[in-house]
């Protein structure tokens, strides 16, 4: 039962927090932080997200089978969307799972990306120990649960927050500017709600 609602909640695209009406001070339309501070261990560290391209910024941790599973998908975006999209993976929370707080965490890190190869093709950074990025992201949109994304559009603002499962609607109506990210997700989950209920 434990496991049931956090999958049930991002099969629709919500976040925990979402879902029980949390009011964020990050939302959608605002502007996006910055990552000014994080640690970069792989690609290269986006320096503006007015650059005039789509961001996806994704918070993971080693640690994280969800996380894991959803790598090979955003390098399959930033290898289709190269030159439109830049995909940035942020670890966050490595020290929720040791019991040292104060353990230096970045060799840990850095081995897994190596590790992960093409399955993590984008840029990735880590949070700093303070949480400081986790805090400006995660907990000012009222988000606490891993994976989620974060697509940014060409000016700098937040389009859309959710599980990168069920991102790609979202991403597709950015690209193109044709629609509201969150009804085209909507849209599709519906569909796929549709299809469970017909089986």
């Amino acid at each position: 039962m434990g496991t049931q609602l956090p999958l049930f909640l991002a099969l629709v695209g919500l976040a925990p927090s979402q879902a029980f009406g949390r009011v964020a001070e990050l939302r959608v339309g605002m502007r996006a932080p910055t990552l000014a501070s994080a640690l970069w261990v792989h690609g290269e560290r986006p320096k503006s997200f007015e650059d005039g391209q789509v961001h996806i910024v994704e918070f993971w941790a080693t640690w994280c089978a969800p996380c894991r599973d959803s790598m090979p998908h955003l390098s399959k975006i930033a290898r289709k969307y190269a030159g439109r999209v830049v995909v940035t993976g942020i670890g966050v929370l490595e020290t929720e799972h040791s019991t040292a707080k104060d353990v230096d965490y970045m060799p840990i890190v850095r081995e897994f990306v190596a590790h992960q190869g093409r399955r993590m093709a984008y840029t990735v950074g880590e949070d700093r120990q303070d949480g400081s990025i986790y805090k400006n992201w995660m907990k000012a949109s009222g988000n606490s649960g891993i994976p989620t994304a974060f697509i940014i559009d060409r000016r700098g603002k937040i389009a859309w927050i959710g599980s990168p499962y069920v991102m790609d609607p979202a991403l597709s109506s950015v690209l193109t500017g044709s629609r509201d990210p969150a009804k085209a997700v909507a849209a599709a989950q519906a569909r796929l709600q549709a299809s469970v209920l017909r089986i």
